[in-house]
């Protein structure tokens, strides 16, 4: 037998066993971030179930237990109640005896307070409600009034599937003054998509993933469309692994990813953290998160540099022209583009004066206007005479820092970086919508 044959035989099989146990990897990877997210919540929510309740002072001052109901509003999607609820009662399986779940549709008050109405003891009972905006205002106010009347310690998981004012603009007043309510967020669909894509998939030494702009929205519309389905995220990145691994019969290499493209990596995003930063500087770690992959996805677009007609990049560039002389300093000496030789000379004040004094027609155009001049041309030239002797040195300097951040910044240190970068990962066209097509030129 031909050895070469046999190489080719057992390449590809050597090449699918190794590809299977990092895919296998790659879920494990994603469930136990997602594991962490939801674990993380329903720590919080346990811890105020069972911390003290709260108190009140009488008239003579006596600290005395007011009567409200701990209410803890989970703001989820419907596809996570039943994992909302299971880690509920399993961490509090000691402390819960009975436990109540109103779904939508369900409007007997009766039914659900008679279930309470025998319990008694130390242990809690948890009432849980699904889809509290889906019930009826008559439902909710009656079902919170009759509550506090029990014997019973009762707490509330109460899920909105929406916005939370769903909920509270069902309920009067009164009734959100008999609940110790407080506000949870469980699963919520651009914290779980931007952990999970920030995470795993850009994470060089785990995986060697170049995803595409369009491949990103796409697995992103999938996982908001079908209900925040991870499992839905998971099946797509396996497709598209292995449409990979498919194409490419040769075998790889097993140092795959190396040095010079985790580097790379580094250096990618460390450009992107930059500008993200300096685009979004009081925005909070999560969005930021997000920013960073919306920028990731501008990046691989055609037609990055439009960026600079947005209007946060405009918010950008004038905050820059508004930094002092030390936080330009500061920034031109940020690591980021410390390696590009920008060079800012920030002339004096003093100097400028006296080259005004000795010289002023260095500044100001002295010429003759010995043609004809249109009412409009001279408007526009007394402007400039008047821009000119309002000059301000530090102002100038700034705008030029803008735009020697715009022409050496984006072209360079992006489109450089995206060269390297010669094996995008596709996918068959027909898994895209027509607004969303893959193009080898938009790299």
């Amino acid at each position: 037998m031909n050895p070469n044959l046999q190489d080719q035989e057992c390449g590809p099989r050597f090449l699918r066993a190794k590809d299977i146990a990092s895919l296998d990897s790659f879920d494990e990877e994603i469930d136990r971030n997602v594991r962490q997210i939801f674990n993380g919540v329903l720590e919080q929510i346990v811890d105020f179930f069972l911390s003290s309740p709260p108190q009140r002072e009488d008239v003579f001052r006596r600290k005395l237990l007011a009567r409200k109901v701990k209410t803890a509003i989970v703001q989820c999607s419907a596809a996570d109640v039943n994992r909302l609820i299971d880690g509920v009662l399993g961490r509090m399986s000691r402390e819960i005896g009975e436990h109540v779940v109103v779904k939508s549709g369900q409007a007997d008050i009766h039914e659900v307070v008679s279930k309470f109405e025998g319990c008694s003891g130390k242990r809690k009972q948890l009432l849980v409600i699904e889809q509290a905006e889906s019930l009826s205002s008559k439902f909710l106010n009656g079902l919170f009034y009759s509550l506090p009347s029990l014997r019973c310690d009762i707490i509330i998981l109460l899920c909105v599937s929406t916005k939370q004012i769903m909920f509270t603009s069902r309920v009067s007043r009164r009734c959100l003054a008999l609940l110790h309510a407080r506000r949870f967020l469980f699963s919520l669909s651009p914290e779980v998509f931007y952990n999970l894509v920030t995470n795993v998939l850009f994470n060089p030494p785990f995986t060697d993933l170049r995803l595409q702009a369009g491949f990103l929205r796409f697995i992103r519309c999938s996982f908001l469309r079908d209900e925040f389905s991870v499992a839905h995220l998971k099946k797509c990145i396996r497709f598209a692994l292995l449409h990979r691994l498919w194409m490419n019969r040769s075998p790889d290499p097993l140092a795959m990813v190396t040095a010079i493209f985790i580097g790379n990596m580094d250096e990618y995003f460390g450009a992107l953290n930059f500008l993200n930063d300096n685009f979004h500087v009081s925005c909070e770690s999560k969005e930021r998160n997000s920013e960073l992959i919306a920028l990731h996805e501008d990046v691989q677009a055609a037609g990055f540099l439009g960026i600079a007609n947005s209007s946060k990049y405009r918010d950008w560039t004038q905050s820059v022209s508004r930094m002092s002389e030390t936080d330009i300093k500061r920034m031109m000496d940020h690591k980021g583009i410390r390696g590009y030789n920008i060079k800012l000379d920030v002339p004096d004040q003093s100097d400028v004066a006296v080259q005004r004094e000795a010289d002023p027609s260095k500044l100001l155009s002295s010429k003759p206007l010995t043609e004809k001049t249109s009412v409009l041309q001279l408007k526009n030239k007394m402007k400039e005479i008047i821009a000119a002797r309002q000059l301000n040195p530090q102002l100038l300097a700034r705008q030029r820092l803008i735009r020697e951040v715009e022409v050496l910044i984006f072209p360079v240190l992006f489109l450089n970086l995206l060269l390297k970068w010669n094996e995008p990962l596709t996918s068959p066209q027909y898994l895209l919508n027509s607004d969303h097509t893959w193009r080898g030129s938009d790299l």
